[in-house]
């Protein structure tokens, strides 16, 4: 008999950012390798012409730390990708330029492109795990300060129903950034699991420690990630 297959996702807010997975026919179970505290830092933001976003998380966080709010209308908002985008909408802030694609080097190159920040003062607001390439690559051509408004830490606690689910079923096993991927096998063997991943980040990240993914999503979003798991998985049923 064939076991069933059950997917897991691994970030911090389960189905809250994979809702085609929970309302579909397949067992979904949550089990979040990362959490995210505040740094509770901030920057006087007169000091900025621009403030750059590249995640929701950064922009929640950024939210709560600071004390006015108001003066975001005065300032030019870059988001990374449509979803950042989005979310800022949600603070009743629209985006002065939204990079095409969730690719901090593609945002990168298109800012490059437009020359709209060339010597200008601007904020890049990121958490602490973020790559410092595109601070490095901002600073070529504009004078920028990083504020990492956030931390996140790796879940250390051991899962007993996770250890049961993998060793008894057919798992999907989905990662979202290096960090999720970090956390699950301090505890879990992941030769045991199917590795699905979000993008080519965590994939070079997964492969780097010696694993290979089964899937990486062509684009880097919840969305296109749970299309490709459930198309991949209903060809199989």
């Amino acid at each position: 008999m064939s076991k069933s297959k059950n997917i897991i996702v691994t970030n911090e807010f389960g189905n809250k950012d994979f809702l085609p997975l929970f309302s579909s026919e397949f067992k979904v179970f949550h089990f979040p390798m990362i959490k995210t505290v505040p740094t509770n830092k901030i920057l006087d933001l007169d000091n900025f012409d621009f403030i750059i976003f590249t995640s929701k998380n950064g922009i929640r966080f950024f939210m709560d730390s600071i004390k006015e709010p108001h003066k975001l209308k005065f300032k030019k908002i870059i988001s990374l990708g449509s979803k950042t985008s989005d979310y800022l909408k949600e603070f009743n802030i629209n985006s002065y330029f939204t990079s095409p694609k969730n690719y901090a080097e593609v945002m990168l190159e298109e800012i490059k492109k437009r020359d709209f920040i060339k010597d200008k003062k601007v904020l890049l607001v990121q958490g602490n795990l973020a790559s410092n390439n595109l601070f490095e690559g901002l600073k070529k051509f504009s004078i920028v300060e990083r504020l990492n408004v956030y931390n996140t830490l790796l879940e250390k606690k051991i899962f007993l129903e996770l250890e049961k689910i993998i060793l008894d079923n057919d798992t999907y096993t989905v990662f979202t950034s290096p960090s999720c991927f970090d956390a699950f096998i301090l505890n879990y063997e992941a030769l045991r699991t199917n590795i699905i991943s979000i993008g080519t980040t965590t994939t070079n990240f997964i492969e780097k420690k010696g694993y290979k993914a089964l899937m990486t999503s062509k684009m880097q979003t919840y969305d296109s990630l749970s299309s490709m798991i459930l198309e991949y998985l209903r060809e199989r049923k």
